[in-house]
């Protein structure tokens, strides 16, 4: 397969247009903790991520956990009733008032899971009637809770506390943990020992660990375990053959990227079809940098590492080589191994069962985040075979392309998260332009095989494309209110700009504007921005208090959500423009004004459409208004040209 490689030196070409405020999903975010006061590289990340993943602990509500705080015993009750995944229990027993001599004390939102509690034996007060609610809750009184959760409190012998605290040491509960009997536990150390307590079996009714069931995690939220993750998406995953969707932010444990647990072994929690909380179990795919073969078959990476491979030849399990796309499960011989892979080649290696590479990929390179121009079909009558064209911008105004990228059965297509054929992808960038015009393109990220070893983004013949993910519905649209060196402010929220394919300056300040964001939410594509002539339309009603020798006349208008508003001393004119040239800014089924006559052009616009400015360009300030007649195409060649009006709210469309 040949293509030529074009550098271009191109300007970002705006879309002209108008759309609504639309958000689409895009990418998830990928992070380790979900809490602002909880840094991603602390010991307790994992615990308290599963935790807020499994509904039992989510904070505060405003994205804090306050980790050296402490709990309340009613708030700790709430703890271990969730993490029964006895929720819906305690809800049902909310209107009860709890069998305490103290229970105005408890919380109304607290009464349900101290009456869930109380009925399973969790909790049985202070001895004196009481549950004293808001007292903190000690390390003593915690682990007690726990233990009698989890069901060996029967095999308990010896005093309390300390007999329940050596039990919960046993069950490894309190590792980790090296607060004092009667000290009041923190909230990390409540998520230490929780998040403990979730891996631990449940006992029999003896209090002897119950050797049919598994975790906790597992019999309580159906936790699964050391599922291979077969394929992904930027906003889905499919584990062990069944595809699910990803929250936003989703916890991930043993990876940084979505795109790295491919291949590998996780446990992870879904709800509802959706994925929480992934930590990887047992990693089968490397990815790293080649140094050299050595003897006894292993391989030893640049970072150090070494592993067992497969052998090359004298076996029915032989290693399995794929470069350059071809992929050779026939072994290879000593003497042209180095053929197939040199020191510095970027690799990813398969692991078996017992950790030994049974197959290495080599020879690809992935380039993430460039346009998607086109896309060829082979056949009209096959969805599956055809070519596309790429894109890459190293600065606003210079961008380099590929042309006539080779997609056939050996390449996973990707649309917006979903497997697709290249015809889907061809239908969806066709809408994308359909609605914004014929210069909007799609983002794709790509993996392609044959030109590892060249610096330049496709400098090279023979290469394949293995994997094309492309996005067109990750779109933000709203008035841009701020810039930043890289990013926007919309709709209150930042928007990044990756600065090599936008320059920020390019997006105009209190103006609509509608982008494609790629799949790290940082937006490359302008599908529409507000025209650099503003137009404002409206529908005249009526008019009064026509002053003829100052063109004005106070005016009633129809905005667009159907609201009425008068406008005083409104100047009138007429605006020349072809009909067809505002298009889809017309409401349906009014009819154009043609105005023979300049001297009627109020009584001809009634009830019709309008064009309402602010600020013309050789006019005095104020507003104006112009009738549609038929005429030339241009705004700037009848009145000028049109600057920034603050009177958005009276488009109509």
């Amino acid at each position: 397969m040949k293509r030529r490689l074009l550098v271009l030196s191109v300007l970002v070409m705006f879309v002209f247009g108008s759309v609504g405020t639309a958000f689409a999903a895009g990418a998830v975010e990928v992070v380790r903790s979900p809490f602002s006061d909880v840094a991603d590289d602390a010991d307790t990340a994992r615990d308290f991520a599963l935790l807020r993943a499994l509904g039992i602990f989510e904070g505060y509500g405003d994205g804090t956990v306050n980790p050296a705080g402490t709990l309340t015993r009613a708030e700790f009750a709430k703890v271990v009733v969730a993490t029964l995944n006895r929720v819906s229990s305690a809800n049902a027993l909310s209107a009860m008032t709890p069998e305490f001599s103290d229970a105005d004390a408890i919380p109304a939102w607290a009464r349900g899971f101290v009456n869930a509690a109380y009925a399973t034996g969790i909790i049985q007060g202070r001895g004196d009637g009481s549950f004293d609610p808001a007292a903190p809750v000690t390390l003593a009184e915690a682990v007690t809770m726990l233990v009698r959760a989890l069901g060996y409190e029967p095999a308990i012998v010896g005093p309390w506390p300390a007999a329940h605290i050596a039990m919960a040491a046993h069950l490894g509960i309190t590792d980790g943990v090296s607060a004092l009997a009667g000290v009041p536990i923190t909230r990390e150390e409540m998520a230490i020992m929780t998040a403990n307590a979730l891996g631990v079996v449940p006992a029999d009714s003896d209090g002897v660990e119950d050797e049919d069931k598994d975790s906790l995690l597992e019999e309580a939220f159906g936790f699964d375990t050391d599922e291979v993750v077969e394929d992904y998406g930027p906003a889905r995953i499919r584990i062990d053959g069944a595809w699910y969707d990803l929250s936003d932010p989703v916890s991930v444990f043993g990876a940084d990227t979505i795109a790295a647990l491919d291949g590998n072994a996780v446990d992870f929690y879904a709800t509802g079809g959706v994925v929480r909380f992934v930590e990887v179990s047992d990693t089968r795919v490397i990815s790293g940098t080649f140094d050299a073969w050595l003897t006894r078959a292993r391989l030893r990476l640049e970072d150090g590492r070494v592993f067992e491979h497969l052998p090359f030849s004298g076996s029915e399990d032989l290693l399995e080589v794929a470069v350059n796309g071809a992929s050779f499960d026939d072994g290879i011989t000593l003497g042209n191994r180095s053929d197939y892979i040199d020191e510095g080649d970027e690799v990813r290696l398969h692991l078996d069962a017992d950790d030994v590479v049974e197959r290495i990929e080599v020879g690809f390179d992935t380039f993430e985040n460039v346009l998607l121009v086109e896309v060829d079909l082979d056949d009209e009558d096959d969805p599956e075979y055809g070519t596309v064209d790429l894109e890459k911008y190293t600065s606003p105004s210079e961008s380099q392309v590929i042309e006539g990228l080779s997609v056939d059965d050996a390449t996973r297509v990707t649309l917006d998260g979903e497997r697709a054929t290249l015809e889907d992808v061809s239908d969806a960038l066709g809408a994308l332009r359909d609605r914004y015009g014929d210069e909007a393109n799609a983002i794709a990220t790509v993996r392609i095989v044959g030109y590892l070893h060249d610096e330049a983004f496709g400098d090279a013949d023979g290469e394949e494309l293995i994997e094309l993910s492309v996005i067109t519905s990750n779109i933000v649209s709203d008035e841009v209110t701020a810039r930043g060196s890289d990013y926007v402010r919309m709709d209150g929220e930042r928007v990044y700009v990756d600065t090599d394919y936008l320059a920020v300056s390019s997006l105009t300040l209190g103006r609509d504007a509608t982008l494609l964001l790629g799949d790290d939410d940082k937006a490359r594509v302008v599908l529409t921005d507000a025209p650099a002539d503003d137009i404002y339309f409206a529908r005249l009603l009526e008019y009064s208090d026509v002053d003829e020798d100052k063109g004005e006349a106070d005016i009633r208008v129809e905005l667009a959500d159907g609201s009425v508003v008068d406008l005083d001393a409104v100047r009138y004119g007429v605006l020349f423009l072809k009909p067809k040239s505002l298009g889809a800014h017309f409401v349906p089924g009014v009819e154009y004004a043609v105005r023979p006559e300049y001297e009627d052009f109020l009584d001809d616009m009634l009830d019709g459409i309008v064009v309402i400015t602010e600020d013309v360009e050789g006019y005095e300030d104020g507003l104006y208004i112009h009738g549609i007649r038929e005429g030339t195409p241009s705004l700037t060649r009848h009145t000028g040209s049109y600057l920034e009006s603050t009177e958005t709210w009276i488009r109509v469309e």
